[in-house]
């Protein structure tokens, strides 16, 4: 099944109005194919539509070629003129996944060069694979909507991925024609990383069996589900998080008005409410015993791993951080 090219994918973009005609914008090239791809695309289609980019990079210092990596983004983009900012990430947070780490620190390292240059948005070279992969990752990991819906066009933030509907070997097929090096991120052949485990053995065996379909349909239904996420935000926007009260460091709803919420928006709700007392979320097994005891109408006190203190007294639910006193 064909897909789009990504200076095609690009030129869409700007047409329909997904990238500013006019303005700046920050393409964030790593050196690997996608982002290369990206790169190539906006040389190309960018002047077309009187937009400027600039390029940045980060380097997350974990690799002995990050370095050659940040040089061969450099060394390109000054052979072209183009404007080349770079980024040291820090190192990761303890408790926290590697992975998870460095996409955060990326795009916190992304938004500092955006705003240095001035640029109205940030461009990723994120393509129809990962939407496939990061939808079949969500799924075997639980995750509720939020973490299925996977990847956004276009995150809160402002980041802009005009290439998600561009496979993989329409990356490689594009570089080969305009000659474009990249560079090759060895660690990508690690499985011991999910990802890599499912792009290298879980993927091959779908592509087997269904075809490249495989992938295109994941990715249609990734976008299908960030579609219905989009209208269900708002929703409960209007609907849910008007009845939820902010205190300093607590948040609190009428018990009534909740027990009666249908099981999606009462669960979102009692989320937002974790969120607010500003100890995070709710594991699974959490959010049902919570749910259960709102549904009950009666009063209690349920405490979330030591982290939220929910209380229901006199037809009011309160959510506070806990003192670290057990029950």
């Amino acid at each position: 099944m064909p897909t789009l090219g990504p200076d095609a994918a690009l030129a869409r973009a700007f047409e329909e109005g997904e990238l500013p005609e006019g303005g700046t914008l920050l393409a964030a090239v790593s050196g690997g194919p996608d982002s290369m791809a990206l790169l190539g695309a906006m040389m190309e289609v960018a002047p077309q539509h009187s937009a400027r980019f600039v390029v940045g990079h980060v380097d997350h210092g974990w690799r002995e070629r990050s370095a050659a990596d940040t040089r061969f983004v450099e060394t390109f983009c000054r052979k072209r003129g183009i404007e080349f900012l770079s980024a040291r990430a820090g190192p990761a947070p303890r408790g926290r996944s590697r992975e998870d780490a460095a996409r955060e620190l990326r795009y916190r390292a992304l938004e500092e060069m955006r705003a240095a240059t001035g640029s109205c948005a940030v461009v990723t070279a994120h393509t129809r694979d990962d939407a496939a992969e990061t939808l079949l990752l969500a799924v075997l990991r639980g995750r509720p909507l939020s973490g299925v819906a996977g990847i956004r066009r276009r995150r809160e933030d402002g980041v802009l991925r005009p290439l998600l509907d561009v496979s993989r070997a329409a990356i490689l097929a594009y570089l080969r024609r305009r000659g474009i090096r990249h560079r090759r991120d060895e660690t990508n052949d690690d499985v011991a990383f999910e990802r890599n485990w499912l792009r290298r053995r879980l993927v091959p065996i779908l592509l087997r069996r269904y075809g490249d379909a495989a992938l295109a349909n994941l990715a249609a239904s990734a976008e299908a589900l960030s579609r219905d996420r989009e209208w269900i935000d708002a929703v409960f926007a209007r609907e849910v998080l008007p009845r939820i009260a902010d205190g300093p460091g607590e948040a609190s709803a009428d018990a009534a008005a909740l027990s009666v919420l249908p099981p999606a928006a009462l669960r979102r709700a009692l989320v937002v409410m974790a969120e607010r007392a500003g100890r995070g979320g709710l594991t699974r097994p959490e959010l049902f015993a919570l749910e259960a005891l709102v549904r009950g109408g009666a009063p209690f006190r349920f405490q979330a791993g030591r982290r939220v203190d929910f209380r229901c007294r006199r037809g009011l639910i309160s959510a506070r951080p806990c003192s670290g006193k057990s029950l």
